[in-house]
């Protein structure tokens, strides 16, 4: 489970085994998001060097998001189809970390 505040930029990494000789031109990597009311959003990936992918989300809503990875390469395995969860909360002004909510 990752953990976000609403409406402040949250980013992880994603790593892949595959190898290219130029990520940056021949793949693409998007996460798409789906809000706790339902709605979704693509997010792009972008290329960090190596075999390592970052995206940054700012969630808008309260609430549990789940997420998933769709590269445009379909026989990447280890990016097409990863995902998960993320659990918003709103902006603590105590300054608490996130992984302290539970």
């Amino acid at each position: 489970m990752k953990y976000a505040t609403r409406n402040c930029v949250t980013e992880w990494s994603v790593r892949s085994q595959h190898s290219s000789a130029d990520p940056f031109n021949d793949l693409t990597l998007d996460v798409c998001f789906e809000a706790p009311d339902g709605t979704s959003q693509r997010v792009p990936a972008f290329w960090a060097g190596d075999m390592t992918w970052r995206v940054r989300f700012s969630p808008a809503q309260v609430g549990r998001y789940s997420y998933v990875t769709e590269c445009s390469d379909p026989t990447v395995d280890d990016l097409n189809g990863r995902g998960g969860d993320i659990e918003v909360r709103d902006y603590d002004t105590e300054g608490r970390d996130p992984d302290q909510w539970a």
